[in-house]
């Protein structure tokens, strides 16, 4: 098998192929999921797991992206195209009057314990009751097979102002370890070159 995910006709879809003649074997468009930004096929197993975002206000996309309000979005198939379960996640923006912006960036699956794990990057007054305003936060949520958190770990820093934009397919799990990266705007680093001697 191999499939093709992402956005197609403004919907996050998924593509499945023969690998010996690469003829559509079937296609599947989420109605209320505008990007898939990762995946993750389990070897030797009949299933496929995807996140990514749900614009919520199309005609906003359409003429101004800073305008755009969406939710994060995440999902579970069988290898025939059925959805086994499809989970949309969307918090307030606690910055009041600011945008409601909830995006799935990494999506994984450990075939020991069974877990799926999500990334979420998120503007939710649920999270940051304290010092509210309109940063993303990282949200570490660990799921069972059929989709319920079972714990979840947010990380959260008011005076950072970090984002995964750049992170499709940004989570990555070894182990007991989960890796992610992201940029933060307003920071740089200062590199010093020391004498020999030293």
């Amino acid at each position: 098998m191999f499939y093709l995910t992402g956005r197609f006709e403004g919907s996050g879809s998924v593509m499945r192929f023969q690998k010996r003649n690469a003829r559509l074997r079937w296609f599947l468009k989420f109605n209320q999921m505008t990007n898939i930004r990762s995946y993750y096929q389990v070897e030797g197993e009949d299933y496929l797991y995807g996140c990514g975002d749900y614009f919520r206000n199309e005609e906003a996309m359409a003429s101004d992206m800073s305008k755009a309000q969406f939710s994060a979005a995440f999902f579970k198939l069988d290898n025939e195209g059925e959805v086994r379960w499809y989970i949309e996640a969307a918090g307030v923006n606690p910055g009041a009057q600011d945008l409601d912006q909830d995006r799935c960036m990494g999506i994984s699956f450990d075939t020991t314990s069974r877990k799926v794990s999500i990334l979420l990057q998120a503007k939710m007054k649920e999270l940051r009751y304290h010092e509210p305003g309109d940063f993303y936060d990282t949200v570490l949520a660990i799921l069972d097979e059929s989709g319920s958190i079972e714990k979840g770990v947010s990380i959260s820093n008011s005076y950072i102002k970090f984002d995964m934009y750049s992170a499709n397919q940004g989570l990555m799990q070894l182990g007991d370890a989960y890796y992610f990266a992201g940029w933060s705007k307003g920071y740089k680093t200062r590199m010093q070159t020391l004498d020999k001697k030293d």
